[in-house]
């Protein structure tokens, strides 16, 4: 059965790509589907889910970069945004719950902010697959969208570390070193498994074999665990290519996660009800981004497409969301809610995403009103002054320019 569930979910996200989008809402959808039919989560979709959970944590640890993280956009933007967010979220859905809107209307002022909390985050998997199908991964904009991303997911892994109630052993300190004292047999099988099949073994023993376990054994969070590991080897110069090789495999395991949250349950007019509001804030939150790079000096465009490549809600406002299920602290609908929210989100930035230059290039003077002077040194166009000639690229017409009569190396 769990074999169908794929063939089924494969069916969906591939109609999903048909039509331009993300295969992800095809995954959410066809686990809706198959609720409707009856059918529920098995423990095979689960422990997929798990292991794609733990892949997502892990990469997340090798792309830790302390110079990106450093800057105060990154990390002093993420938190303000992230802060902003979940009180501006919170307190819009206790305002619908007051005017008697099912479901938040029974949410405590604790429970709105963890609601809340969980759409404050915006989608490493959809902007990490924006920014390759454009190549602009390692443009600015796509280097401070990826670091604000990172910086959320470190909140996110906060929460699920205090939001389990198991006391740690004794064992969990020295156990704990000891895999972060590892780091070297880790980097020295890095360098020798190659680039194929074992390459892939090594990430998915190191994730779930030697953090994820360890951890759970003296009673902390696997995904946790996951997530250590991966930043021991962030420096590692192999991990770039290690979590690239991973890339695809996690994808694989994470359809287990969104079919697993739709086969919890499909969700009723009350969750439905909920997605509509949160997808009506979502343009507040967009517009959240692109006025704080701005504040800390980066040019209208960069800010604009930035957060053009934030503007969705996050599989890790998912997975807080289920957290809060398992321990009680909200109702299992608001997995639904949430789910349906994430989906559309991505319907929505699709298009978005592909429009963002022409609609940028529309309304560029109003939106470089709220630049602030003076740029980010790295972000400040090129002033050439007294240049006859400057080469951007050493390609074919850039050696030419280069070798040629008068160029840089008869200089």
């Amino acid at each position: 059965m769990d074999l169908a569930f794929l063939v089924v979910a494969f069916a969906f996200g591939f109609g999903a790509s048909v039509v331009r989008l993300p295969p992800l809402v095809g995954y959410l959808a066809a686990g809706f589907v198959l609720h409707g039919f009856g059918y529920e989560t098995t423990e095979g979709i689960d422990l997929v889910a798990d292991f794609g959970v733990l892949l997502l944590l892990f990469g997340i640890g090798l792309k830790l970069r302390l110079r990106t993280l450093g800057r105060p956009a990154v990390w002093g933007g993420a938190t303000i945004h992230l802060a902003v967010s979940t009180a501006i979220i919170g307190a819009v859905l206790l305002g619908v719950g007051a005017l008697g809107l099912p479901l938040t209307s029974e949410l405590s002022l604790g429970q709105a902010a963890l609601v809340g909390f969980a759409f404050s985050f915006s989608s490493t998997v959809f902007a990490v697959k924006a920014l390759e199908e454009r190549n602009e991964a390692a443009s600015l904009q796509g280097r401070i969208a990826v670091g604000i991303l990172i910086v959320q997911d470190i909140f996110a892994v906060a929460f699920l570390t205090v939001a389990v109630d198991a006391t740690p052993s004794l064992w969990a300190v020295p156990v704990v070193l000891a895999v972060v004292a590892a780091r070297p047999v880790y980097g020295w099988l890095l360098d020798r498994s190659g680039h194929g099949e074992l390459l892939i073994l090594l990430g998915l023993a190191l994730a779930i074999g030697v953090g994820a376990e360890s951890f759970d054994q003296v009673g902390l969070k696997p995904d946790l665990g996951a997530l250590v590991v991966g930043l021991t080897l962030a420096g590692h110069r192999r991990a770039p290519e290690l979590a690239e090789t991973l890339l695809g495999f996690k994808d694989i395991l994470l359809i287990g996660f969104f079919l697993s949250i739709g086969l919890d349950g499909a969700p009723g007019a009350a969750a439905l009800g909920v997605a509509v509001v949160a997808l009506l804030v979502l343009p507040l939150k967009a517009t959240g981004f692109g006025w704080l790079l701005t504040r800390f000096r980066f040019r209208a465009r960069t800010a604009w497409h930035s957060s053009i490549t934030l503007a969705t809600y996050s599989e890790f406002g998912l997975i807080v969301a289920v957290i809060g299920v398992d321990q009680g602290l909200i109702d299992s609908r608001w997995t639904s809610a949430l789910a349906v929210a994430v989906a559309v989100s991505f319907a929505l930035a699709a298009p978005l995403n592909t429009a963002r230059y022409t609609i940028y290039a529309r309304w560029s003077d109003q939106l470089s009103r709220l630049q602030r002077e003076p740029i980010q040194p790295d972000d400040a166009l090129i002033e050439p002054l007294d240049a006859r000639i400057i080469v951007f690229g050493m390609g074919r017409v850039g050696a030419g320019a280069y070798d040629g009569p008068g160029g840089g190396r008869g200089l």
